[in-house]
């Protein structure tokens, strides 16, 4: 019988080893393994989502079907890409030992960890540039800029899709107003006036691919694809002049897209936070901006676990706090609508959103609190901060008091 026990206690560490660091298997695609995410960066960045109660593997992989790689991390995120960010390591493997959010027995990462997966036999889409489409009932205008300080060119409806917006969607959405463009890939604007701070950019700026078509431009970075139901452009303003317009719209010009591009910038670095010591002063004063264009005003910096305290809204490698606030406003008329009080920015790249102000409040101070600079700089003297490691740089549109209770502090 000693024999026969020895043997079984020599296999028991390798079940165990198995159980803690398990990766399911996916048709078609091998395990990599657990891979730790880059610092202040995403190990997959090309398309993202979340699902808080019914992430699986499989569900991961549908959804980065066109990809080369998917990951799942924290429970419920799910991460595509065709290539892998410098800087992520295979760690252990019991680091990735959370299971999904929608199946107890699959594990989906951890903190910082993605349990990461490759398709077997990839064949990449063909690649051809973008195009700006024709959309029957409208005419292409000219790539636009937002507005100053961030202000949307289109203001009357918007929406966002991360996984199917195209300039047709948009087209659909927007039907009976005079113009819709799409901006950033995903967001989709209505309106039947052009702000008046907003004008004509360079055609090359619109280069972001849709997020429903990568054959499609949706805009880019504060540029708008702009349509109209009557093919003459905005007429000018006298805060822009645009020069003329060539027959081919690769030939748009104008004499005064760096003059709007120094005057979009985000609002001032707040000089009012109060608090005890210089230090803490010195930390929150280079974290955020202390008031924007959407109605946010900034709250502080606090702790996050790694589940998370609000819902992820998106992550972007040009995040800042406008763009999280524009993608949370977005959200007011999606359908459904959703309405978020309070934005979250995280990690240099992340966006998050709560209806409520969360639980057990702590807010973290000190000269290592949301120091992490954010993914994107617009135009702007001081660097940006998006929170850090855990830390939430929050933003709340409520009056009075964003926290009910009390609130603990952590210095760092």
């Amino acid at each position: 019988m000693q024999p026969v026990l020895y043997a079984f206690l020599a296999t028991v560490p390798a079940l165990v080893a198995a159980q803690a660091g398990s990766f399911t298997p996916v048709p078609g695609y091998s395990s990599l393994g657990c891979y730790t995410e880059p610092a202040g960066s995403r190990a997959l960045d090309a398309r993202s989502t979340t699902d808080d109660a019914g992430m699986t593997i499989e569900m991961c992989a549908t959804f980065c079907s066109a990809y080369k790689y998917f990951g799942v991390e924290y429970a419920q995120e799910c991460y595509c890409g065709n290539t892998l960010a410098g800087g992520a390591l295979d760690p252990i493997a019991d680091n990735c030992n959370t299971a999904c959010a929608g199946n107890a027995a699959e594990n989906c990462g951890g903190h910082g960890a993605m349990n990461l997966y490759k398709a077997d036999n990839f064949v990449p889409a063909p690649v051809g540039p973008p195009t700006i489409p024709t959309i029957p009932g409208y005419a292409f205008v000219e790539c636009h800029t937002d507005g100053v300080n961030w202000v949307r060119t289109l203001q009357d409806r918007a929406t966002a899709d991360e996984v199917s917006m195209t300039n047709e969607v948009c087209a659909a959405f927007c039907s009976g107003f005079t113009y819709f463009g799409t901006e950033y890939g995903f967001e989709c604007y209505c309106g039947n006036q052009v702000n008046e701070t907003s004008g004509p950019a360079p055609l090359q700026e619109c280069s972001m691919p849709c997020a429903g078509a990568s054959n499609e431009i949706c805009g880019g970075y504060g540029r708008m694809n702009l349509y109209s139901m009557t093919a003459p452009a905005p007429a000018p303003t006298s805060t822009v002049e645009s020069t003329t317009v060539a027959s081919s719209t690769s030939d748009i010009q104008t004499t005064t897209v760096a003059e709007v591009s120094s005057e979009i910038t985000p609002a001032p670095t707040s000089t009012e936070v109060e608090t005890s010591t210089v230090e803490e002063t010195t930390s929150a004063a280079l974290s955020t901006d202390s008031a924007d264009p959407f109605g946010f005003h900034y709250v502080g910096c606090f702790v996050d676990h790694r589940t998370h305290k609000m819902n992820i809204i998106t992550t972007a490698a040009t995040m800042n706090p406008t763009i999280c606030m524009s993608a949370a406003k977005a959200l007011l008329t999606a359908e459904p609508p959703t309405t978020y009080n309070y934005i979250g920015v995280e990690a240099g790249s992340e966006c998050y959103g709560a209806t409520a102000p969360f639980a057990n409040p702590t807010s973290r101070v000190g000269r290592k609190a949301c120091t992490r600079t954010c993914a994107g700089q617009p135009p702007s003297k001081t660097p940006l901060k998006c929170g850090g490691r855990k830390q939430l740089g929050l933003y709340a549109s409520v009056t009075g008091d964003a926290f009910p209770g009390p609130i603990a502090t952590k210095r760092s």
